[in-house]
């Protein structure tokens, strides 16, 4: 028997509750370094808070920020707006009308093969 906690009825909500926290202790690790980062070149005088505004303000900001809001987006939803991806694999090699939960879809009792002889 493990000594580990479990916190949640389905093993799996704690899985993903773990990946949950640990992508958010990277979005922390990452904010961090980029206010450091920040700070340290306005202390070197190599740029200013101004100099941040105006680059944040120009059309090409605009357009790299829009573009990659709408792929992370994409990416993002991508599980909930496709089906399953493995299930359409699997219909564009058995028919759609193939049953991936039954034994087999021939009366001999056969398995269906990807290649035939």
């Amino acid at each position: 028997m493990s000594n580990r906690h479990q916190y949640f009825s389905d093993p799996a909500v704690g899985r993903m509750m773990g990946t949950v926290m640990a992508l958010s202790g990277e979005l922390f690790v990452a904010k961090a370094e980029i206010e450091v980062l920040k700070r340290a070149l306005i202390a070197r005088g190599a740029i200013t808070d101004g100099d941040l505004d105006q680059a944040s303000e120009t059309e090409e900001i605009h357009d790299f920020l829009v573009d990659e809001r709408n792929q992370y987006a994409e990416h993002l939803f991508e599980p909930i707006r496709v089906p399953d991806l493995s299930m359409e694999q699997h219909w564009e090699l058995f028919g759609e009308g193939h049953d991936p939960d039954a034994a087999s879809d021939s009366t001999d009792g056969s398995t269906p093969t990807l290649v035939e002889s």
